[in-house]
């Protein structure tokens, strides 16, 4: 690759990359403007599948994270391969990819990014059950700042909700947002909505009863995090649209460069699902539920 290639890739990720989070359209078409000299390395066809997932483009996400699979042989893009299966209308294949033996080589957070995946999928097929069991986990009780645990707190406590079960679902989405010390998620709102006097559980198993539900409310739910952080410890994160060749285009044509962006576009609906998709807003640390994410 030449150097002004070279330059023109690295420009586009460093572009896509700053852009993924407030504006996800935009970072894809840095993103697929940047496959114009770099379709054979892994790190341009990763960059565009992230952008495109965090834009809702499933079909074209699903494509470009296999290819950056095939040219590095990395795992780690399975809980996002699997969601886009999910985002396309395809649970079961969803489920495949998430009890596939490769799942069981991720780290504790991309194990975690599996189950709640699974856990979307059981509710996409109706099995709303089936979804709090795969959830049902000693990592609840989890003592680490990471943000796979409120993530996996705030979908166990969305779960339950979803079967009625408000009084443990309040309290799981106070713990949820114990754990959320940035307050990405909304779990504070999802559990003043339900209630502002349910006690916080001590354990899985208190949860399981909401009336033996040990001591502490959530008094308030900023003190506790100061308790969480002190016994945390920090674990990894796991890895994250709609078609952007036009504006990719008008990109390039700003570089004064000649030929076309040579972008594959592919584009579907986004999915209505049970429990919000991950969301990939940056790499490898994936950002937790999407708040404005419909909730059933």
């Amino acid at each position: 690759m030449s150097k002004r290639a070279s330059e023109h890739v690295a420009k586009h990720l460093v572009a896509a990359a700053e852009f993924l989070e407030e504006d996800p359209e935009r970072a894809l078409a840095h993103a697929n403007a940047a496959r114009k000299h770099g379709a054979r390395l892994a790190v341009v066809r990763e960059t565009i599948g992230y952008a495109a997932y965090a834009a809702g483009n499933y079909e074209q996400a699903l494509g470009e994270l296999r290819a950056a699979r095939r040219l590095n042989g990395s795992n780690e893009y399975l809980p996002v391969l699997a969601d886009c299966e999910r985002g396309l209308g395809r649970p079961e294949r969803a489920l495949e990819l998430a009890s596939s033996k490769e799942g069981k080589t991720l780290d504790k957070a991309g194990q975690i990014e599996l189950r709640i995946v699974e856990a979307g999928a059981r509710r996409d097929l109706g099995e709303p059950e089936a979804a709090l069991r795969a959830l049902t986990i000693p990592d609840l009780e989890s003592k680490s700042t990471a943000e796979w645990v409120a993530r996996l707190r705030y979908t166990y406590a969305d779960t339950l909700e979803s079967l009625g079960r408000t009084e443990e679902a309040a309290a799981w989405f106070a713990r949820a947002a114990v754990a959320d010390e940035d307050d990405l998620t909304d779990a504070a709102d999802r559990h003043a909505a339900l209630t502002t006097t349910t006690p916080a559980p001590e354990s899985v198993d208190d949860v399981a009863d909401p009336a033996s539900a040990a001591s502490s409310a959530d008094d308030t739910i900023a003190d506790d995090r100061t308790d969480v952080a002190d016994d945390g410890a920090a674990e990894g994160s796991p890895a994250a649209s709609t078609s952007a060749g036009a504006e990719a285009e008008s990109i390039d044509k700003a570089d004064a460069v000649d030929d076309g962006d040579g972008a594959d576009d592919a584009s579907t609906d986004e999915q209505d699902r049970a429990v919000p998709p991950i969301a990939l807003f940056s790499h490898p640390d994936p950002d937790p539920l999407r708040p404005d994410a419909e909730s059933s």
